[in-house]
């Protein structure tokens, strides 16, 4: 089974859910870069301030994991 095999027929917070979970190494970042591809995928536009926010979110909780 590939990756693609695994999240077909499956809704996006099922998806995320997984990927948090598969990717326990750095699930935050992980979750967030699903997040940028469902949005590529919809056709929405990026805003550059929701990505400053991600990133920030992503070091913040790295910073606190050690």
């Amino acid at each position: 089974m590939n990756a693609a095999q695994l999240f077909s027929g499956k809704i996006i917070k099922q998806i995320l859910q997984a990927l948090s979970l598969l990717f326990n190494i750095c699930a935050k970042a992980q979750a967030v870069t699903a997040i940028r591809v469902i949005e590529s995928a919809m056709g929405l536009p990026s805003n550059e301030h929701m990505e400053f926010q991600r990133e920030a979110l992503v070091c913040a909780l790295k910073a606190y994991k050690y």
